[in-house]
Formats: C-alpha cells, structure tokens, sequence
C-alpha cells in the first residue's frame, strides 16, 4: 500500500448486503494489524452482519481495493434495558431488598454498594442493615456482551426502642390505672404514640397512658405502638382489673324505738366476702353478719352503711335509713259487734292522732285494710265477721294491738220459689236458698202453716192460690221473702159431634168446643187415629168405624176426655179406571170404569167440559183440548167416592186433512184438525195453476168438515186444495172424472 493509504471497515446490512455498507471504523497506513471499530445506534439489531476491508490506495495505481468478507454472520444486539428499584425507606435492622428486570436475553446481573455490598441475583437482599448500608446501589446487565448500569438509592431510617415498661396492676374496679414507658425517642418531635386497648378502641396519648375508674371489662392487654418517621416499635403490657364485690343489701328491723335492739343484716351477691359496718357518723362499728346493736337510742338513728371486701377490693356502701322513735299505748275502740247482713257498720279508733292508724283483720294480719281513725260499710256482710285489729304508728314506734269482734251470721235471702202455675189436683212445692243451722217459718191462704224448709201441698185446688210467706231465722237476724202461688182454670169439652153414619171412602167430619178460648186439642180414634184440630176430618175407610175422643188444654191443663161413636155407611167401594192413554189428536179416546159391586152409577167430568154417565165413555176424534184430568164418581147408596186419571193426547202440529172420495166427479168432503179456531181459507187450482173455487171453513173446537159440490162445473184432471190459515198452508191432491 501506498503511504496515503487508508483502511476502511465497513458493515453490511443485516442480511449480509454490501449494496449500502456502513463504515464503522478507519485506520491510515500501508499496513495495520487492528482498527478500533464503533456501532451507533442506528444499527438494527440481527445476526445476518458481515464486515469488510476497503484499501483507499494500494501498492498499485488502480482503483480501491475491496477484500471479501469475513466469512462468518455477525450478532449485533441491543444494549439491555433496566429498571431497578428497592423497599426503602427503611428501618435500622430491617431487611433490604433490591429488585431489577430487564427484558435482554440471557442476562446477567452484578450488585454492588455500600459497605462492600456484593450480589449476582436480579432480585437480591440484606438482612439486620444499618446505618453504613444507607447509600448509592448500581446493577450492570450484561446480555450478548452488552452491559447496561442502572442505580438505586437506599434509605436506612433509625428504629425506635422500648428501654422499661410499667403498669398499676392488678387494680380494682373504679380506681385509676396507669401504664408508663421509657424509649430511645421519646420526647423527640414527630414521634407518634397508639395505644390499642383491650375492647378494641384506638387512642393517641403521650407513652404515659392514666385510665380513670376503670372497670372490670377494661382487664387484658394494652398494646402501645411508637413512629417515627415511618418506623416503629411495639410493646404491651396485661393489665388486670379486680371487680368490686356486688354491692350488699341491708334489711332491717326498722323502725323500731328507744330501749330495743336494732338487728342489721346484710347480703351480697358474691361470694367469699368479707364485711365492714359503719354507723350514721361514718364509724366502723362491726365485721360481723349480722349485727345487733341492743338498747338502742334515738341518737342512733340514720344511715347504715355496709361494705364487702374480696381480693382487696371493696364494693360501693350498701344503705339503709335506720329510724328510732318512743313507745305508745293501745288504742281504745268502738262498735256495735252483733250485726246483720246489710247493716251499717261502724268502727272507731278513739286517738286523737290521725297518722300512722293501720287496720288488718285476722288471720290476714298482714294485709292493711285500712289507714284512718273509723273503719266501716254501709253494708255489712257474712264476710265481715271476724277479729279486727288497730295499731298506730308515731315517729316510729308502733302501739300494742287493739281488737275488737264483729258477730255477722251468715243468713241468706231466701229467695223462695214454687213450681206454679199448677192445674186444679196437682201438687204444689216450694223451693228457697237455705241458711246453714238457720230456722224457717212459712204462711200462706187457707191457714197454710209449715216450719220445713221446703214444704208442699198435694191435691192444689183454687183456694190455694195467694201470696205465701218465709222467715229465715239465724242468731239474732231474720230474712223474709214472698213467692206467688198461681192455680190455672181447668178446661171442659162442652160439645162433640160428627157426621156419622159416613160412607166408606169418603171425609169423617168431626167437631168440638171448649168452655174456654185458645184452647188445644188432641183426638184419639179407631186404626191409630190422632188429631191436634179442633175439627178433624179424615178419609174414612171399612175399618174406622168405633168411639172417637177428644180432650182440651189450655195453659198446660188438660180436660177430662169427651167421645162420640161413629158408624159406617155401605158406598161404592173401590172403583178401578184406566184409558188407552196416551193417544194422538184424530185417534179415540177410551175411558174406563169397573166396579164390582151391582147397582154403582158413574158420572165422568174432563178437559173441554167433557161430562158422561157411561161407565165407559168414548171421544171421537180427540183434540189437545182432550189432554188433562178426569174425574169419575161413583155413586151407590146415596154415598159417592171420586178417584181421577190422567190423560194424554199428544199434539200433531199444523193442519191434518183428509179429502175423501178421491178420486170423484167433483162432490167431495174435507175433514181434518187444526191447533186453533180461526177460520180457513179454501183454494183449488187447476193444472195451468188457475183458481178454480174459493172458499172457507171455521173450525169448531179445533175440527173442522166442509162439503163442496163442483160436480159439472170442473172439467175432469188433477186438482190442488190449498187450505190456509195465515201461519200455515196445507195442500192436497185430488182427481175428477167427468162421466
């Protein structure tokens, strides 16, 4: 090479391409063993690169001079990205922790930093750091010999310290509880306290927490946590709380007066207790329980106060108001003791104080009746008997008892009463509410004298009836009462008859009267016959000939019986009927009557006024006006009996005809039914449909028959009779021949 000579290197695209090559490196000179070559970072990244060497000059005068490449693909690769981070800020003693990603391929990692921190993981970390761990940390990723450096900087914060911790504990209830502690820094601004107590709440103080009148519930583990700028500390401490025995319950013998003992005593709920008694001056005057205090003066009196005591605790004072007062003296009383049932009664109590006064009545002593100076009732009863007692009570004290004897008998209104009204022979009884070991004493009409308790009078008659009196006696009371007999007027029958002799099979008719109004009445006869009317009849058969009685009652008193006998009349007797029923309209209707006894006579009665005395009537021709009932009497020996038959005659609806001689020589009859008595028109038409003879015929109960006479008047041929009612056509065919 010539001495002006310069080697380039140049870098083919990423398949390998010198079309557009890229100079990465120069170097001048005849002859160079090595050229320093750059990359930018317009280069793509790929593994298809090749290199070359370009000579400016040559040993010969010819254009440059180019060699081959270099034979093998060059990889070009990015340099790796990184991202790295860390957990700080943190405390002294906490954990470090370093963290990088990068996405390069095949990667390696190198940490390093302060005090000779080294690491080859991404994710790496340091236990218990420090102060001298506070720094700069760098992480180089190397990826196909690239190598990226990225930094993070760590934060070490002082940690707090608790150096002594203190409670009151265990404490009892309603006393102040304080829990005190000492640390590395307390007292330095920004340091923050949180206490957490056992129920839950969150609370900020100072490290010295004061709890007033703490309670039972308030017992378990108080936590405290202390933070300074991110971090903290934490300490605890188990605080318990004694309860308070359950406050006692005094009861007492007060008030009571001068000279007595006053008994105390007390209880508390809880158990293993032990007490303390203090007097109104607030003196402590006994442990025991009970506690008697003997002679006891109005001095005394006040409030009493108990305490329990357990596990060094004490419970809040049970109270009690003691009151001392002088004795008195009985209570004279007045009142008049032998009452009776509904007198006033009236008790005094002769005191001139009007308080304190109580009235109980034995056995109930117990249960005050009564507060004031007079007890009483305006009407007095059998419960008021008994033994009443007073005391008075005056600043305390309280009177001996004073009594007194109420002596009310338990009598009774008698109430009486007697099963009347009675009829006339019956027997009378009388009722009352009795009076135990009570004496009775009963008058009434007709001299009626009785001492039994509930007497009676047989065989009552009129004179008996009236107000009948009772006295009840019992000790020294009475009790009267009245109760009214009534004796009912006794009913006759004043007129009986019938209308015997009575034809078999036909109405018995019987008749009564009764010599007072409104009365009832009940008939007996032959066959089991029974009547409650006053005028039976009955269908009267062969076997019910014989005595019919009757009896009359009014008010529930029942006449003696009155009769009659009856006899039977010989008739008819029983007549067997029937027809050919059902028939059709135009068809004969056939009745029938059979008798067997000689000499019966019949008379038949129907729809339409049908009337016969034929045993076996017929009707030609029957019509719906034939349908219904008939009636057939049969009469013998001036006795008649009726039985009926039903008939039915079914409708045929329209008009039936007949034309009769067909054929003939122009004299015919027609002859037919309708279902009414309008009248009909006539009408004959000739084969041309000409009108050859009008005409009309009135129907007489639904029948009607006309005669017409056309003989030389109509040629010989085929006729049509038209017959119309306005509602309804019928027409018929007839032939004339001419002779």
């Amino acid at each position: 090479m010539r001495p002006s000579n310069i080697f380039r290197i140049q870098l083919s695209d990423s398949n390998g391409s010198f079309s557009n090559p890229k100079q990465i490196g120069f170097k001048p000179g005849q002859f160079v063993t090595s050229v320093l070559c750059y990359i930018d970072s317009t280069v793509i990244a790929a593994t298809g690169y090749r290199i070359r060497v370009v000579a400016d000059s040559p040993q010969l005068n010819i254009g440059p001079y180019i060699s081959s490449d270099n034979g093998v693909d060059i990889r070009i690769s990015k340099f790796p990205e990184v991202t790295s981070s860390s957990n700080t800020p943190i405390c002294v003693g906490d954990t470090l922790k370093l963290y990088s990603s990068t996405t390069a391929f095949y990667p390696t990692y190198q940490w390093s930093g302060p005090n000779s921190f080294y690491s080859t993981l991404n994710n790496t970390s340091k236990n218990n750091t420090s102060f001298a761990d506070s720094g700069k940390y760098a992480i180089a990723v190397t990826s196909y010999g690239c190598t990226t450096i990225d930094s993070v900087r760590a934060i070490i914060l002082p940690s707090p310290k608790i150096d002594s911790v203190g409670a009151t504990t265990p404490i009892c209830e309603e006393e102040d509880m304080k829990i005190t502690m000492g640390c590395n820094i307390c007292g330095q601004p920004g340091v923050q306290y949180r206490w957490y107590f056992p129920n839950g709440n969150i609370a900020s103080y100072q490290p010295t927490l004061t709890y007033l009148n703490i309670i039972a519930a308030d017992s378990g583990v108080y936590k405290l946590n202390i933070t300074l700028s991110g971090c903290s500390v934490d300490t605890q401490v188990r605080v318990t709380v004694k309860p308070l025995p359950d406050t006692p319950v005094i009861t007492s013998n007060s008030p009571l007066c001068e000279g007595e003992t006053l008994k105390l005593n007390g209880s508390s709920s809880t158990s293993g207790v032990t007490y303390q008694w203090q007097d109104p001056n607030n003196s402590p005057i006994g442990t025991s329980n009970p506690l008697a205090i003997p002679n006891i003066q109005q001095s005394q009196q006040g409030e009493y106060k108990l305490y329990a005591f357990k596990n060094g605790c004490r419970s809040k004072a049970g109270k009690t108001d003691v009151k001392v007062g002088i004795a008195l003296i009985p209570i004279p009383l007045t009142a008049d003791t032998l009452l009776c049932p509904g007198d006033a009664m009236k008790i005094q109590a002769q005191t001139s104080v009007t308080t304190g006064i109580k009235w109980v009545k034995l056995p109930a002593d117990t249960l005050v009746i009564f507060t004031g100076r007079t007890y009483g009732k305006s009407n007095a009863s059998f419960e008021d008997s008994g033994t009443y007692v007073v005391t008075q009570e005056v600043n305390g004290c309280t009177s001996p008892p004073s009594s007194v004897t109420l002596n009310i008998p338990n009598i009774k209104n008698p109430t009486a009463k007697n099963n009347g009204p009675l009829c006339l022979g019956e027997k009378l009884e009388f009722s009352i509410t009795p009076s135990n070991g009570a004496s009775y004493q009963w008058t009434g009409p007709d001299n009626f004298a009785s001492v039994d308790a509930m007497p009676f009078i047989n065989n009552v008659q009129g004179k008996n009836a009236g107000i009948y009196n009772i006295t009840t006696t019992l000790a020294h009371c009475t009790e009267t009462d009245t109760t009214l007999v009534q004796i009912k007027p006794m009913p006759a029958i004043t007129d009986i008859t019938s209308n015997s002799p009575v034809c078999s099979y036909s109405l018995l008719q019987l008749n009564s009267a009764s010599s007072i109004p409104g009365a009832t009445f009940n008939w007996t006869g032959p066959n089991g016959f029974t009547s409650n009317d006053q005028n039976p009849s009955v269908y009267f058969e062969d076997n019910q000939s014989g005595t019919y009685s009757v009896t009359a009652t009014v008010d529930g008193c029942t006449s003696p019986a009155a009769s009659t006998d009856v006899v039977t009349k010989e008739g008819p007797g029983p007549t067997k009927v029937y027809s050919n029923s059902p028939i059709k309209e135009g068809e004969t209707l056939e009745l029938h009557a059979e008798n067997s006894k000689p000499g019966v006579t019949f008379f038949w009665e129907g729809p339409d006024g049908f009337e016969s005395d034929e045993a076996n009537p017929k009707i030609i021709e029957a019509t719906y006006r034939n349908d219904g009932i008939y009636d057939l009497t049969s009469i013998y020996n001036g006795c008649s009996t009726t039985v009926q038959i039903s008939v039915d005659v079914k409708d045929i609806l329209g008009i039936t005809v007949t034309l009769y001689p067909n054929a003939n020589d122009g004299k015919f009859t027609i002859e037919g039914i309708t279902q009414t008595d309008a009248p009909l028109n006539i009408a004959i038409f000739n084969h041309l449909g000409k009108v050859v003879y009008r005409g009309d015929v009135v129907p007489d109960r639904s029948k009607f028959i006309k005669k017409i006479d056309l003989e030389g008047i109509i040629p010989s041929g085929v006729y049509i009779l038209l017959l119309d009612t306005g509602n309804e056509r019928k027409m018929v065919s007839f032939t004339v021949v001419r002779q």
